[in-house]
């Protein structure tokens, strides 16, 4: 597994806002969805290539076209703000939710996954921006191996150093592009310094 964090200058600049306290949530979630974009043009050698050809207004011309379709994973809630960019980058692809939450304990809880058929053929985007613990990103993935999915990258935000060593251990095909990585977590499993809750700070609901 490879975990990739953006050297890119205009990422920096906009994970000030995001980890902001002052941000407000419009301001946060386009920060989130800038950031978004930016991780997946890093990420494009994960999208494999196929010629073809296009017709401009004048000749037929030699392309390159992304030979799967894509599919879009949000972890609910926080991912969809990541997912509503990606459906902007990505015009064709198809939007899969999947809702998994943290208990006081600090265990994933899912409560909800639908799937369409075929799906295992597609390259898989799995969005979640803050990966603390890492518990509710690994319950994701474990949920989509069970649909015999292969081609899976993670898009997120910032991760944890002790969330890495976790999916390093048990994922270690899948590579996670990130804006920044950070040293700890607090005793709620909050990523320090992080950005709170997103999901909170995204919807107001704290």
């Amino acid at each position: 597994m490879a975990v990739v964090v953006s050297k890119n200058n205009l990422v920096q600049d906009w994970l000030i806002k995001v980890r902001d306290k002052n941000s407000d949530s419009v301001t946060f979630g386009n920060n989130l969805k800038k950031i978004t974009l930016a991780l997946a043009t890093e990420a494009h050698s994960e999208f494999p290539m196929e010629d073809t050809t296009v017709e401009s207004p004048f000749v037929s011309c030699p392309a390159k076209k992304i030979s799967k379709p894509i599919t879009v994973i949000p972890v609910l809630r926080s991912g969809l703000a990541m997912s509503d960019a990606l459906q902007t980058f990505f015009e064709d692809c198809q939007t899969v939710h999947v809702g998994i939450y943290r208990d006081t304990n600090l265990n994933a809880v899912s409560y909800y996954e639908k799937f369409p058929e075929g799906i295992e053929n597609s390259k898989v985007i799995l969005c979640d921006p803050l990966i603390a613990t890492a518990v509710t990103l690994t319950k994701s993935l474990d949920i989509i191996a069970k649909y015999n999915c292969k081609d899976i990258t993670v898009l997120g935000i910032i991760i944890s150093k002790h969330a890495v060593e976790l999916l390093t251990q048990k994922y270690p095909h899948v590579n996670i592009y990130v804006a920044a990585m950070d040293e700890e977590l607090n005793s709620k499993g909050y990523i320090i310094p992080g950005a709170g809750d997103a999901g909170d700070r995204l919807y107001r609901t704290k």
